[in-house]
């Protein structure tokens, strides 16, 4: 009877060396967060301490950094929550003048949730193509509102395999898009809900959106749908709740 317990005993403690070891913060990740952090810094007008907990020492676990969120298994950090990092961003007269350095979240391919929401951000730091985002191809939630984006976004966007939700409301977005930007829009096959409020879209967009197969929720309310919605593609809807007008 002793060897039997003494055996479940010494299991116990190697799953849970196993844990701790897995929960520990990558260090290819940490390198990153700290990169993005001093970009960040230089870059946005954060009156308070930006991200204090964000620090490097031997010691320290990134996984219990405020804004990020690690998987329990693997120590891999799967969300980033940065919205509000540009408080300047705010202003009734700041019209958005930065760009995010989109290779400084190369480093999180585990990424499964991203919101850099509310930060004013202009689009992508130099000449980066369409494919600045497909390192991370888990990537399923992403939210850009509130920012200065254009329609040129969505050429970065077509390349996330897996994204179910995305998030643009509140952009610089308008119509007509391209041929290259409407196929990187239709490439989004696992896209359920989108928001594209609070742009200057016209009605042709449904066009374009009435190929997405599995798409359960739009928000278009606040563009500029005039006149009768074509009917053309729009019988492909069949979302469960929508914002048209």
């Amino acid at each position: 009877m002793v060897w039997p317990l003494v055996k479940s005993l010494l299991w116990a403690l190697l799953l849970f060396v196993q844990i701790h070891e897995h929960r520990a913060c990558i260090e290819e990740e940490r390198t990153g967060l700290l990169e993005l952090k001093a970009f960040l810094k230089s870059h946005t007008n954060y009156t308070k301490p930006l991200l204090p907990t964000w620090v490097y020492e031997t010691q320290d676990e990134c996984c219990s950094w405020e804004r990020v969120n690690c998987s329990p298994t693997t120590g891999h950090v799967i969300n980033l929550m940065l919205s509000n990092i540009n408080e300047e961003q705010t202003s009734t007269d700041y019209k958005g003048t930065w760009f995010l350095n989109v290779s400084l979240l190369h480093p999180f391919k585990e990424l499964r949730i991203l919101d850099i929401s509310d930060n004013g951000i202009s689009g992508w730091l130099g000449n980066e193509e369409s494919n600045c985002l497909s390192k991370m191809s888990k990537l399923a939630h992403l939210n850009f509102s509130w920012n200065y984006f254009d329609k040129e976004i969505l050429r970065s966007l077509g390349a996330l395999p897996v994204l179910k939700s995305l998030d643009l409301c509140h952009n610089d977005m308008e119509g007509p898009l391209s041929s290259l930007e409407s196929n990187c829009l239709s490439k989004m096959s696992k896209l359920a809900h989108l928001n594209l409020s609070w742009n200057n879209f016209d009605k042709e967009i449904l066009r374009i959106l009435g190929a997405l197969p599995v798409l359960k929720s739009l928000d278009l309310s606040y563009n500029q749908m005039e006149g009768p919605l074509p009917s053309h593609g729009m019988c492909k809807f069949k979302f469960s709740s929508s914002r048209i007008l």
